[in-house]
């Protein structure tokens, strides 16, 4: 699997690798099932701290995309999700975005455009890697 870290961004590692995976995910490269690279072997391979992805795979079991077993390891479990438990993390982060939007002098009709496009954008890829 290829993650690729950015060590200069202000982002968190464990957040890029996170934002990777999640994007895998949603374009079809990860299916239901597909086994994750060890914690050890992934922090191996890209070059962080163990506990980095440690972190990183406990936030993606806390949200649903990953089952962990202490056998077989990490695999893409995507379990019916709980909207109602989604909605108040994408709200905080579309707070922060449009605090961010709002001091760059982006309407909310921009905004709203700009949010649009991006879903579009990763449906299509989504659909588009499906039928690769």
């Amino acid at each position: 699997m290829l993650i690729l870290v950015d060590f200069a961004s202000e982002k968190p590692i464990y957040m890029q690798i996170y934002e990777q995976i999640v994007r895998k995910i949603s374009n079809g490269s990860l299916r239901p099932g597909e086994g994750l690279p060890s914690v050890r072997r992934l922090s191996e391979d890209i070059g962080v701290n163990i506990h980095t992805v440690n972190k990183t795979y406990a936030i993606l079991r806390e949200e649903g995309y990953v089952k962990m077993n202490t056998r077989s390891g990490a695999s893409i479990e995507l379990k019916n999700p709980d909207k109602q438990k989604l909605i108040p993390a994408l709200q905080e982060k579309f707070e922060i975005l449009s605090a961010q939007a709002a001091i760059h002098g982006i309407s909310e009709e921009e905004f709203i455009r700009y949010a649009s496009q991006a879903y579009e954008q990763v449906v299509s890829n989504s659909e588009r890697e499906k039928q690769i």
